[in-house]
């Protein structure tokens, strides 16, 4: 398997690009803080915390 070590928005990356899903990016940080606000929408009275924003989604 080759490394990848370009990235289509930046050009030429400075170490390798992550292996890692969209999905398993945002379970690390909901792990790591999970009563942090993720989630703020003033008009509709929404605040949720990282957890409550993996429990919706």
């Amino acid at each position: 398997m080759a490394v990848l070590t370009q990235s289509y928005m930046t050009g030429e990356s400075s170490g390798q690009l992550l292996y890692q899903t969209i999905g398993h990016c945002f379970d690390e940080v909901v792990n790591q803080y999970p009563e942090n606000e993720a989630l703020v929408v003033l008009h509709q009275g929404i605040r949720w915390t990282y957890q409550e924003l993996k429990t919706q989604v």
